[in-house]
């Protein structure tokens, strides 16, 4: 065979001392060879041009890239963070909710999951009095002890 004809990742026949023998390229290295693996031992070792018998089975061509549909596009979006499903969890609450209670309607909401945490409502409950003791215009308000709510835009104030 002559070395053009040669790619990377073709199965080909070679021959080896007396024996042909089946083989992957795996890659070139100009000047020398071939690296090889053969399918029936699994070990790898440099052939020559010339040693190429026939080919087995060519590699299939690279599909030209396509661009990603609106869905594959949500579905590799940035996921919600845990603040921001809070918040839209407490914009449809009625009632003020306690973290344990946000992070319970978080998951039935399929909004955010805790990703193997032990303790994500502290997590939550830091977060949010965080929010509010640092921003200008803080999305929570504190109702009671241990309960939050949804401060509107208008009334955000730093109830801490």
């Amino acid at each position: 065979m002559r070395a053009e004809e040669i790619k990377i990742g073709g199965t080909y026949t070679v021959k080896v001392g007396r024996n042909e023998a089946k083989v992957k390229v795996i890659r070139e290295e100009p000047g020398k060879g071939w690296w090889v693996e053969s399918l029936s031992t699994g070990s790898s070792f440099m052939v020559q041009a010339p040693r190429f018998l026939r080919c087995i089975e060519q590699p299939a061509p690279q599909p030209a890239p396509v661009s990603p549909t609106l869905t594959e596009q949500a579905a590799t979006a940035k996921k919600m963070s845990m603040l921001d499903a809070a918040a839209e969890v407490l914009k449809g609450s009625t009632a003020p909710m306690s973290s344990s209670a946000m992070i319970a309607a978080m998951e039935a909401a399929n909004l955010w999951k805790s990703p193997k945490g032990k303790t994500p409502k502290n997590t939550l409950t830091a977060a949010i009095i965080r929010e509010m003791t640092t921003k200008e215009k803080p999305r929570f308000r504190r109702a009671d002890k241990g309960l939050f709510e949804y401060a509107k835009p208008e009334e955000g104030s730093t109830n801490a």
